[in-house]
């Protein structure tokens, strides 16, 4: 995992919805020099919740866009024969002007299923101490001190988001599958920064959002 290469991409790669987690995907497998990645299209599909065609295309679309290039195993295919790929680092490391995925790039029918519970919890907000002012009386009588309750303001998805361990096993106990509270969490954060949502507890929003993606999945079965 390369925690460089993610970095990279939350900040440079506008593109949204499975093309981002695709990319974030490579990043979470290659090196920091963008090597050391050769995963399967199965594997791809899996990690990102799409179908194998999508993770196909999407694939070939990168490479053609030349942030991936194919450096062995070019046939790969069969099982043990996955071909090795590089991540184009200095293409990453120049932000996106085209935030809008290709069409090739539509996200499957699963894919664009809401159930992207994708937000591991949100530290939770400790709010501000209240101010004190002493007001002094007239009459010379004994000072008052009067508090003000400073009002919670709603606010973007903070920068500094973060998933607890107690948070991650809020979410297994809730029924969510261990593997895909990542991934949903990156859908968590797409869904609402693409909407310019705010929120006064982020904390609460996951919960719910969380508990509304377990539902779907049940609905489904």
């Amino acid at each position: 995992m390369s925690v460089k290469v993610m970095s990279l991409v939350w900040d440079n790669f506008k593109r949204g919805g499975s093309e981002k987690l695709a990319m974030l995907a490579l990043a979470d497998w290659c090196n920091d020099e963008g090597g050391s990645l050769h995963p399967s299209v199965s594997g791809v599909a899996k990690k990102i919740n799409v179908s194998e065609s999508q993770a196909r295309r999407i694939l070939h679309g990168f490479i053609e866009e030349g942030f991936l290039s194919v450096v062995a195993n070019h046939a790969g295919g069969n099982p043990g024969q996955s071909r090795h790929y590089k991540l184009n680092i200095n293409k990453i490391s120049t932000p996106s002007v085209d935030a809008t995925p290709r069409i090739s790039a539509t996200p499957s029918v699963d894919a664009q299923d809401p159930l992207h519970g994708c937000a591991l919890p949100l530290a939770p907000m400790t709010p501000e101490p209240p101010l004190t002012i002493n007001k002094p009386s007239v009459t010379r009588e004994p000072k008052k001190v009067v508090q003000i309750q400073k009002v919670n303001r709603k606010t973007a998805f903070p920068k500094d988001f973060v998933v607890t361990g107690e948070m991650f096993d809020w979410a297994v106990s809730l029924g969510v599958n261990p593997e895909q509270v990542k991934p949903n969490t990156f859908h968590f954060k797409d869904h609402h920064e693409s909407r310019g949502n705010k929120f006064i507890d982020w904390k609460a929003a996951w919960r719910n959002w969380m508990r509304d993606s377990v539902g779907r999945f049940a609905s489904r079965k």
